[in-house]
């Protein structure tokens, strides 16, 4: 004779979340200020997956525009020409590659700016992006700069950006642009 002891084999379990989610949940952007706040938490949380969808529609489509700043469009423009949500992925993997779990992260964002006018909304803002890193060919790890965002709903009742354009800090404590960001990660 033998017994059989169970462990609760046939009980539903929570779902885990999936990898790369950092327990982050995005919210729905149905306004621009909530992309806005979904782009810094998911920069913050370095969450790739939550900061590519500030750009794209409800349907995962983006016709992404990146202007650079001044300084870096005149010594890289080839690698510009042709900046799209890829590009955007390429280098916000290789940065959340580089920044480990227990690397601080900050976007802040000041002088901030929204003119909504239904369908779409500009936004303007001075930022400072402090993210440490891992690279040793990377010696900045503070970052600032004004942008300028058009946000566009995309006719389902969800906001993104579709147009970035990175403007140059003239202050002297700024080590570089967004842009520059950009270059150092997707080589």
């Amino acid at each position: 004779m033998f017994s059989i002891s169970s462990c609760d084999l046939l009980t539903t379990r929570e779902p885990e979340k999936p990898d790369g989610s950092l327990g982050i949940d995005l919210v729905e952007a149905s306004s621009p200020s909530e992309v806005i706040s979904n782009l810094r938490t998911a920069f913050e949380g370095k969450n790739s997956v939550n900061y590519l969808r500030c750009f794209q529609t409800k349907d995962f489509e983006s016709n992404l525009e990146f202007v650079p700043s001044v300084d870096i469009f005149s010594l890289n423009p080839e690698e510009f020409d042709n900046w799209d949500i890829a590009s955007e992925n390429s280098y916000i993997s290789a940065l959340f590659a580089a920044s480990s779990s227990g690397m601080q992260s900050s976007l802040e964002l000041s002088e901030t700016k929204m003119n909504n006018r239904g369908n779409d909304a500009d936004y303007n803002a001075t930022y400072k992006i402090n993210i440490q890193h891992n690279r040793s060919d990377v010696i900045a790890s503070t970052y600032s700069g004004k942008l300028f965002f058009k946000i566009i709903n995309d006719g389902n009742d969800h906001w993104y950006i579709n147009y970035w354009q990175d403007i140059n800090d003239d202050s002297s404590d700024s080590l570089g642009s967004w842009s520059l960001l950009k270059i150092n990660f997707s080589n």
